[in-house]
């Protein structure tokens, strides 16, 4: 296999194109989630699921919310592995293959009294991160960030514009208290045109937005955010998307500046957080 040494920050595009294989793999996984749950409940849990409740957790930063993940579910040993590993890429992913088994000798250690609620812990982090992650390739947001915003954002427009998102993505939002206080001064004040906007909300529609090209670029611009920034030029981003990723190849959307214009939207919706 030939050896591509582009690197855009501290990671090389094999690496870029390694994240990109396991988008897929992760979507088919969230699509297979929810059956999967429904044939296993009465296995996995001894009472019913009626005390379930992930939605305050979007009160907490995307960071807060993932390191108690690892805190909460007893996985310190293997966040300290990823955050010194070489290549956090292949760390990250390695974890997550080997998760199911070693949440199973997690909770193997515990007593029958602790290991219901500690499956259930587990589980809403689980469906916590794979909305966000969701969210982020359809919005360019987590849905920590977009509750964030609908929180302390300074008009009213994008308070409620990013709470719809939010809700779009997961219908529970609406149970987290910055969801609750907003619905709760729209019924005060009879507000039809935002329940209205609610309710469609709620319905999930996501439109144009799933288009699987969009969703795996917002993917790879999060990961350069997150490991240095989006500071490139239109022309390097031509030659990551296109040439490298091999991940555009529309030529209505192939210009330097429409992928320049993409990246910079991108971009722009970090600064508001």
């Amino acid at each position: 296999m030939a050896k591509f040494d582009k690197t855009y920050n501290n990671i090389s595009a094999d690496d870029l194109r390694f994240l990109l294989c396991n988008v897929d793999v992760f979507n088919k996984e969230v699509e297979d989630f929810t059956p999967w749950l429904n044939e296993n409940q009465k296995k996995l849990f001894s009472g019913d699921l009626n005390t379930i409740a992930w939605a305050p957790l979007y009160e907490l930063s995307f960071n807060e919310c993932l390191l108690n993940f690892f805190l909460q579910s007893g996985l310190t040993n293997e966040l300290v592995e990823i955050v010194h590993a070489d290549n956090k890429i292949h760390a990250a992913y390695h974890f997550h293959q080997n998760l199911d088994q070693t949440i199973d000798k997690v909770s193997a250690g515990l007593s029958e009294e602790q290991r219901p609620s500690y499956i259930l812990n587990t589980l809403c982090y689980g469906v916590v991160m794979m909305k966000n992650a969701h969210s982020l390739m359809v919005f360019g947001h987590y849905i920590n960030d977009l509750v964030a915003i609908a929180r302390s954002a300074s008009d009213s427009k994008s308070r409620d514009e990013a709470l719809f998102k939010a809700i779009r993505i997961d219908a529970s939002v609406v149970c987290c208290q910055t969801a609750l206080s907003r619905i709760s001064k729209a019924v005060l004040l009879n507000d039809a045109e935002f329940m209205k906007a609610l309710n469609n909300a709620i319905a999930g529609k996501l439109g144009a937005r799933e288009d699987k090209t969009f969703k795996k670029m917002r993917f790879i611009l999060q990961a350069l955010h997150e490991s240095g920034g989006i500071n490139f030029s239109d022309k390097e981003l031509v030659e990551l998307f296109v040439k490298q990723l091999k991940l555009v190849s529309d030529t209505k959307f192939t210009s330097e500046k429409n992928i320049g214009e993409f990246a910079r939207n991108f971009k722009n919706k970090k600064s508001t957080i």
